[in-house]
């Protein structure tokens, strides 16, 4: 599985052309990327974030980590740095990927995963969009786009100020769909913090009480704050980021099951083993057998 750490590396692969200078930012249409061995991208990471605006056809399939979506039509897509996204391009497909790094808008003074949560892991990653709502992300893709290919001197800071408003617009679709992120409790912010943490730190650390000292929390206040705000515990997130993880490497990787193990951070595959059986009450192997027949 490629891991791609800049956006030019990403174009250089799947577009075949070499960007003159490296940006933190990148534009294109899919129809561009679709060519690409007849719009099968085989699984792939990434240091940066992406949006894709997908328009039309309904035929295009995506996969976030081992989740697939299908029959995607009118929507916007997002991943985040770290997550696995293997897509198969409808070849009627039509739309705009964006990139970019979290230091592109770096001067914007929130987290990009506190301001906009659709980029986070637990959530479903994908938007539909109405008719108005899609003439109105379009709109803004359009302008950046030919902002992104024209000479203008001040076209840097012209970009991040378009991005911001797509991200913006992106937000307003996602609240008017998920009422519960309108108004975050003071515990809801708690609970991204948790959520951002684990997804930095899951591979060292695997105890709630690990995170709740990095929080300034007490154990039990942390998991009191996580039931309050999802109905689950605390240790339930750390290892579905896991589970997440070890599926991604178990599906798209050669690497033995030792491997794996060692790089989740397990003293060794024995422990690996019992805490894949106990998550999915199958073995490793067992899961890998499984989704040879399914990618």
């Amino acid at each position: 599985m490629k891991y791609f750490v800049e956006i030019s590396n990403f174009q250089e692969d799947f577009l075949k052309n070499k960007p003159e200078r490296s940006l933190d930012f990148s534009i294109f249409s899919i129809e561009t990327l679709g060519k690409y061995q007849n719009g099968d991208i085989p699984a792939y990471k990434t240091n940066f974030y992406q949006i894709a605006i997908l328009q039309n056809s309904g035929k295009t399939e995506v996969s976030l980590n081992t989740t697939p979506f299908g029959k995607i039509e009118n929507s916007l897509f997002f991943a985040a740095p770290g997550q696995t996204v293997s897509w198969n391009f409808d070849p009627k497909q039509r739309g705009i990927m964006v990139h970019f790094k979290e230091e592109f808008i770096s001067y914007y003074p929130q987290k990009i995963l506190d301001e906009f949560p659709f980029f986070s892991i637990r959530e479903t990653n994908l938007l539909a969009l109405d008719q108005t709502r899609e003439q109105e992300v379009a709109s803004t893709c359009n302008s950046m786009s030919q902002l992104f290919l024209s000479e203008e001197p001040h076209k840097v800071p012209m970009l991040k100020a378009y991005l911001l408003v797509l991200l913006f617009q992106t937000k307003t679709i996602y609240e008017a769909g998920s009422k519960d992120n309108v108004q975050k409790s003071r515990a809801l912010k708690t609970v991204h913090e948790f959520q951002q943490l684990i997804n930095k730190n899951y591979v060292k650390k695997k105890n709630v009480e690990e995170y709740a000292q990095l929080l300034n929390l007490s154990p039990n206040y942390l998991n009191e704050l996580v039931k309050q705000s999802t109905g689950r515990n605390a240790k339930h997130f750390i290892n579905e980021r896991i589970l997440i993880e070890s599926k991604n490497l178990l599906s798209y990787t050669q690497k033995d099951v030792a491997e794996i193990a060692y790089e989740m951070g397990f003293s060794d595959a024995s422990h690996f083993g019992k805490f894949i059986k106990k998550q999915l009450q199958i073995t490793p192997l067992e899961f890998r057998k499984q989704q040879t027949n399914v990618f």
